[in-house]
């Protein structure tokens, strides 16, 4: 079983999906289209490495069953 990352980036928490190495990308690679690639909702770099994050919601109370 693979076990996910998480971080605190900008008041809010995100999973890491996957890391990304940027000699890996050609140069000018289109942003948008590898958080599609990726499903990520916010790419971030530090150190040459782009992490594929996702944000996450805050639970929400659908209905309150009474126990």
């Amino acid at each position: 079983m693979r076990r996910l990352k998480g971080i605190d980036f900008d008041g809010k928490k995100l999973i890491i999906k996957r890391t990304i190495k940027e000699h890996q990308l050609k140069p000018g690679f289109d942003h948008q289209l590898l958080k599609e690639w990726t499903m990520s909702d916010l790419i971030l770099k530090k150190d040459d490495v782009f992490y594929c994050c996702e944000i996450i919601q805050e639970a929400q109370i659908i209905e309150q069953l009474e126990i």
